[in-house]
């Protein structure tokens, strides 16, 4: 009975430490990128913003209030994307930081 007791503990820790890495494996990016984003300001042109975002984004979107959008992953946690509002100009016009 104890060997029995002692495998489903096991089995038990091992879907725990799983659990975690999936919920941390999608954390880790959309924290790098909610910092990132406090470091893009709104009159920045779109490559000056893409280097400090880094990677390319989830998607991109149209019609948002300016030229494009560009939308990053974020923290599962967060209530809002994180997205880049991009004029026609190339120019940043706003900056969601996924709060």
């Amino acid at each position: 009975m104890n060997a029995v007791k002692h495998f489903l503990g096991s089995i038990l820790a091992i879907a725990f430490f799983l659990l975690l890495v999936v919920i941390f494996r999608e954390h880790i990016p959309g924290k790098r990128n909610q910092h990132n984003s406090y470091l893009v300001r709104v009159g920045m042109s779109k490559q000056q913003a893409m280097r400090i975002m880094g990677g390319a984004p989830s998607r991109r979107m149209l019609g948002v209030s300016a030229d494009s959008a560009y939308v990053y992953k974020a923290s599962p946690a967060a209530s809002d994307n994180i997205y880049l509002s991009i004029g026609a100009d190339g120019v940043i016009t706003s900056v969601s930081h996924g709060e």
